[in-house]
């Protein structure tokens, strides 16, 4: 059993104010999910130094647009768990410079390779079962700029959902459509029964990266 919540902040603002900082949208969104789960850590009384996210990645050079082949993947960024955003989004930016850098030493960060391996050997799941290596995993999908109709019904909001990776507590579905860019949190009730707070935290944490004006809105 999972219990949903889900928050969107207006796309326009959410990528002015990426820009403003030399960051990309999964930057800030990745920045914006650290700082809620250290929030929440914070009103449990606990601490971590750091949180590792689990973040998608592409190694392709923007002029690389119109070859073929997948260049994605995902890799661990390892993020201070401190209140202060600008750290937080500091560490992001470190690791995707690295990822994104040419040479063989930059290939390292990205764990896609690995997983593979792991799958091909039938070992995947209960690897990912029982990791340490991330904390939770944010997946990001660029999705229809246009509303969407079906039979003739607008399709006002869509809600991005996949399943809780292995031991993963609370994970982050990311999708943009029709202007807004949409997260929700995918929590098990039991570790994470603060869920609805959790999202109110991650609406504040979005919205401050956003100083031109946004918006959000919370489905239960």
């Amino acid at each position: 059993m999972r219990r949903v919540e889900f928050v969107h902040v207006d796309l326009a603002a959410m990528r002015t104010g990426a820009r403003a900082q030399g960051a990309k949208n999964n930057d800030v969104v990745v920045t914006a999910v650290t700082g809620a789960l250290v929030a929440l850590l914070a009103r449990r009384g606990e601490a971590v130094d750091d949180l590792v996210v689990s973040m998608p990645v592409s190694r392709r050079a923007p002029g690389d647009a119109g070859a073929l082949g997948n260049e994605t993947g995902v890799a661990p960024v390892r993020v201070p768990a401190v209140p202060d955003a600008g750290r937080r989004l500091a560490a992001v930016l470190a690791v995707r410079a690295r990822v994104r850098a040419p040479g063989r030493g930059s290939s390292s960060a990205v764990l896609t390779p690995a997983f593979r391996a792991l799958a091909g050997l039938g070992a995947f799941q209960v690897f990912i079962d029982h990791q340490r290596l991330v904390h939770t995993f944010v997946t990001n999908v660029r999705g229809p700029a246009e509303r969407l109709a079906i039979g003739g019904c607008e399709v006002s909001v869509v809600v991005p959902l996949a399943l809780n990776p292995g031991n993963v507590a609370v994970s982050f579905d990311v999708l943009s459509y029709a202007g807004t860019l949409g997260v929700a949190l995918v929590c098990d009730p039991v570790l994470v029964p603060e869920s609805a707070w959790l999202a109110d935290r991650l609406r504040e944490e979005l919205a401050a990266s956003c100083p031109s004006g946004s918006e959000g809105a919370e489905l239960r």
